[in-house]
């Protein structure tokens, strides 16, 4: 088939892509607890790495939209959150095979955080108060993974 050779090197290219990224090494990998206001969330990345003072930890992905906006966005308010609790000094980035970039997950506005800090009080309270009236609004929403109500699997 003639797409078989493309597939082939896009193939080659990420395997390529993460056996670099692995072979940078990195610390034993840990779970690691960050907690915004009640809600305690256990990371596990696949790489960590001890920057001086700064643990940056790595989560590789095979590619970008694996690893949505939305989920960056609520990434960094946690460890937003952790900083403003006074944890230790972390970095979290997100490694994508497809393309090989390996951007920073970022840093929210401070206007955000008590959004964010919402999210997690409703959360633990188990109150999830969207109702997607159709499944392109599910992926959108603070609460898609906990919610009961999701439209489509």
């Amino acid at each position: 088939h003639t797409a078989a050779a493309i597939i082939r090197q896009r193939a080659e290219e990420r395997v390529g892509r993460g056996r670099d990224l692995l072979a940078q090494g990195g610390l034993k990998v840990e779970k690691i607890s960050l907690v915004l206001g009640p809600l305690k969330v256990v990371l596990q990345p696949d790489q960590v790495f001890q920057d001086g003072p700064v643990k940056r930890l790595r989560f590789i992905h095979a590619n970008a939209s694996s690893f949505s906006s939305l989920v960056k966005q609520a990434i960094a308010a946690l460890l937003d959150a952790h900083h403003q609790a006074g944890g230790n000094k972390m970095q979290i980035e997100v490694a994508t095979l497809s393309d090989g970039l390996t951007p920073s997950v970022g840093t929210i506005k401070a206007q955000t955080r008590p959004k964010y800090e919402a999210i997690a009080i409703n959360l633990c309270a188990k109150h999830f108060p969207a109702a997607p009236s159709n499944e392109r609004t599910c992926h959108f929403c603070a609460y898609m993974f906990p919610c009961s109500k999701r439209v489509s699997e």
